[in-house]
C-alpha cells in the first residue's frame, strides 16, 4: 500500500516567509510522497505563484480548494492555469456534486479530484467509481 503524507497549509501558512523551507524539510525526511493542500484565491496570496513554490520544494501532489469567494463553484480557470504552469500532480476541489462538474474540472488538465460535501451530505446522484 502506497503512503502520502499530507501537509494542510492555511491562510496564515500560505503567507509564511518560510514556508518553501518548511515543505522540503518535511520532502527531505518523509518516507513517502508528500502532498500539500491549500486554499485558493487567498487575499493577498498568489495561488499560482504559491502552486509553484510548492512544486519547487518538492512536493509531489498539489491539492487545491479551488474556491472562489460568492461562488459555488470550483475556480476552473484558475485550475487551467496552474496545471498549465506546473508539473506538480494537482488534485482539484471544491463543489463537486454532479458528472458534469468532474468532467469539467479534468478538462483543466487536474490529476485527480476529490469530493467532500455533496459525499458527506448524501447528496451525490451517480456512481463516483465510475470515474
Amino acid at each position: 500500500q502506497e503512503e502520502i503524507l499530507a501537509i494542510g497549509c492555511g491562510q496564515n501558512m500560505l503567507k509564511r516567509g518560510d514556508l518553501a523551507d518548511y515543505i522540503k524539510d518535511v520532502v527531505d525526511n518523509a518516507s513517502c510522497e508528500v502532498s500539500v493542500k491549500i486554499r485558493a484565491n487567498v487575499e493577498g496570496s498568489d495561488t499560482l505563484k504559491i502552486a509553484k513554490l510548492i512544486e519547487n520544494a518538492g512536493a509531489d501532489y498539489l491539492h487545491i480548494d479551488a474556491m472562489k469567494a460568492g461562488i459555488f463553484d470550483a475556480d476552473y480557470d484558475l485550475l487551467t492555469e496552474i496545471c498549465s504552469n506546473t508539473n506538480i500532480k494537482v488534485i482539484g476541489n471544491n463543489s463537486i456534486d454532479s458528472e458534469q462538474k468532474i468532467e469539467k474540472m479534468l478538462k483543466t488538465g487536474v490529476y485527480g479530484f476529490s469530493i467532500a460535501r455533496a459525499l458527506i451530505s448524501g447528496k451525490l446522484n451517480f456512481n463516483i467509481s465510475n470515474f
